[in-house]
């Protein structure tokens, strides 16, 4: 009987040799070679993938250490270009995209940890740098929020912000990441509801409030309205 336990045991065991044996290999040169495979200290896998030449190609997944998926990534053959899924520990998408050589690069999707699993803000990277549009949407209806242009890091250009339900709230321009230039806000209606200017981020020049039936008041008249301290 003990004969026949070791035997079974020896079947059951070979496979999992087989693979420690073929995985995590380095060559005469020290660069890894092959799958790979990382665990944590709980034995949970951390990564399972494969190199060539030292750099990762193919499908990596990557995992949180209680086992569910943290991320999927799609290397090039040179490792270089890497498409990217991040997950929540729920499962749904936290964000999409393209690292390329280890930086963000082109269009980022990111997303809310609901049932719905709905987009919240969308951007656009040069060389690891926010660098183009860049759009925050409303979660409930996946309308756009605010839209802003970005170089080199920086708010740069024309800023729009919208109510939910699509009419234009704010519109305003921005240089090296400071408002500057005209500055026109709305009502829900879409009249007037503020008009003045930025010089680099300090308010300039003289402002106009409006009422909600169009009427121009005083800034102690408008600060006493409701939801002002909504506008920014």
């Amino acid at each position: 009987m003990r004969n026949i336990i070791i035997i079974l045991a020896a079947l059951v065991l070979t496979p999992f040799y087989s693979i420690s044996q073929g995985t995590n290999k380095r060559d005469a040169n020290g660069m890894k070679e092959g799958p790979y495979l990382k665990s944590y200290e709980n034995g949970k896998k951390k990564y399972q993938g494969q190199f060539k030449n030292d750099k990762p190609y193919g499908t990596f997944t990557y995992y949180f250490n209680t086992g569910d998926t943290s991320a999927i990534v799609e290397y090039s053959d040179n490792g270089i270009i890497a498409n990217t899924t991040t997950y929540y520990k729920s499962g749904n998408i936290m964000a999409e995209g393209v690292y390329f050589n280890k930086k963000k690069e082109g269009n980022w999707k990111y997303f809310i940890d609901e049932d719905k699993n709905p987009i919240i803000s969308s951007e656009t990277y040069k060389d690891g740098t926010l660098e183009g549009e860049s759009i925050t949407y409303y979660p409930d209806n996946g309308q756009p929020a605010e839209v802003i242009v970005y170089s080199n890091d920086k708010k740069n250009g024309k800023l729009f912000k919208y109510f939910q339900d699509g009419i234009l709230m704010t519109e305003s321009y921005y240089v090296d990441g400071k408002p500057h230039g005209a500055f026109l806000h709305y009502h829900p209606d879409g009249e007037l509801q503020i008009r003045g200017n930025y010089h680099y981020g300090v308010q300039s020049d003289n402002w106009d409030y409006y009422d909600e039936n169009g009427k121009r008041v005083s800034e102690e008249e408008f600060l006493k309205q409701d939801k002002v301290s909504e506008i920014k």
